[in-house]
């Protein structure tokens, strides 16, 4: 558990440093918090209620710290959750996957977050507004999660910490 609770915390801190290090009209736009639910769910392989629970907190957390939307991230992180934990039971955990699943949730939340605006009249429906919001969030997180899969998954082995693989 130290591990989820370190993966999660630096995670949740990287969102913010390069956001801060980074110009927001970058290619380089962080989910960092988000590509973590990814990485810690093979630890929570026989508990899938608590890994809902810490995806649930840590929207919620990202709403207080980063939007100032009390819920909305919460909701949306629990529902990528499940369904991370859905693609989870059809998937392998290795990297070509992690992969898969980073490009599959980036995309998912970015839509989400889009048609949400749209629906209470924030943004114009522009699609290249969801499309260069997407791509911009690619790159980063992917190479992201394929960095954090291989420090957890290097650190699983070395303390014989219990994960499904």
């Amino acid at each position: 558990m130290k591990l989820v609770t370190l993966t999660v915390i630096i995670s949740f801190l990287l969102d913010s440093i390069i956001s801060y290090l980074i110009p927001t009209n970058s290619l380089l736009l962080p989910l960092c918090s988000l590509i973590s639910l990814i990485i810690i769910y093979p630890f929570f392989h026989k508990e899938t209620n608590n890994y809902l629970i810490w995806s649930f907190g840590l929207g919620l957390l990202y709403d207080i710290v980063y939007t100032d939307t009390i819920f909305l991230n919460a909701v949306l992180f629990l529902m990528i959750a499940y369904m991370i934990k859905m693609i989870y039971q059809y998937l392998s955990n290795n990297v070509l996957n992690v992969t898969i699943i980073s490009f599959i949730v980036v995309v998912l939340y970015r839509s989400m977050v889009y048609l949400l605006l749209i629906s209470v009249g924030y943004l114009n429906n522009d699609f290249n507004t969801l499309v260069t919001s997407i791509y911009s969030s690619l790159l980063l997180n992917i190479v992201y999660g394929i960095i954090l899969y291989l420090i957890t998954n290097y650190l699983s082995y070395k303390y014989k910490i219990d994960k499904v693989d």
